[in-house]
């Protein structure tokens, strides 16, 4: 193991912990886009329609980010119930307890 980078950093002159990462390019930013107000009203618009997948691609933002911004706004994502209306009947094999 020791010769291995002993050999890596003779042949490349540096060592990195982590040589898979990808650095960004110079100009790019790692900073996320602020919430603007009407981020904040579509957002509210769409966390009881759609998953935080769905939100995320509609409103070009991260996962991470939409989560983020509902959990601060104290929205809830959840969208359980809209997703149990579009379910077909189960028929008898669906044991209907009630």
């Amino acid at each position: 193991m020791a010769s291995r980078l002993c050999a890596a950093i003779a042949r490349t002159g540096t060592f990195h912990f982590f040589p898979s990462l990808q650095f960004m390019e110079l100009g790019e930013s790692s900073m996320a886009r602020r919430w603007t107000e009407d981020d904040v009203v579509k957002l509210k618009s769409l966390a009881s329609r759609l998953p935080a997948t769905g939100i995320a691609e509609e409103m070009d933002r991260s996962v991470g980010g939409i989560v983020f911004k509902a959990n601060q706004l104290g929205l809830s994502l959840r969208t359980r119930a809209n997703e149990n209306e579009n379910l077909p009947d189960p028929g008898v094999a669906g044991f209907d307890w009630r």
